[in-house]
């Protein structure tokens, strides 16, 4: 399959991919990175491909893997609203105030996508 075969098959299951990732992930930034995480695994072991006719097919099993592999992922992380309720419940209210100012404090962390 040449790269511009690969891409318009693709295309063509990206709604389908999308809707696949939402279902298992819900959170849209978490879908979108399965996605692009499962097109770049496919473009990377193309050569697997036994059959072309199935390509939809196998890109949707490796979009599920990739969708389980970031849930995991994401399973071993507190949220961080229930951390810090857990944590405030123990300080006292001079504490509380402190942790809340250094959290003002803080600078919004950007994030940066590299897409190849």
């Amino acid at each position: 399959m040449d790269n511009y075969t690969f891409t318009q098959k693709v295309l063509d299951a990206e709604q389908t991919l999308y809707n696949i990732a939402k279902s298992i992930l819900i959170i849209d930034t978490d879908c979108e990175d399965a996605v692009q995480n499962a097109i770049l695994n496919a473009y990377t072991k193309l050569s697997s491909l036994k059959n072309e006719e199935y390509f939809k097919t196998w890109l949707v099993r490796i979009l599920i893997n990739e969708c389980y592999k970031l849930k995991k992922r994401n399973s071993k992380f507190v949220p961080y609203e229930e951390q810090i309720t857990a944590d405030i419940q123990t300080l006292d209210n001079s504490e509380v105030i402190e942790l809340y100012q250094a959290i003002m404090e803080l600078k919004p962390k950007i994030r940066v996508a590299v897409v190849l």
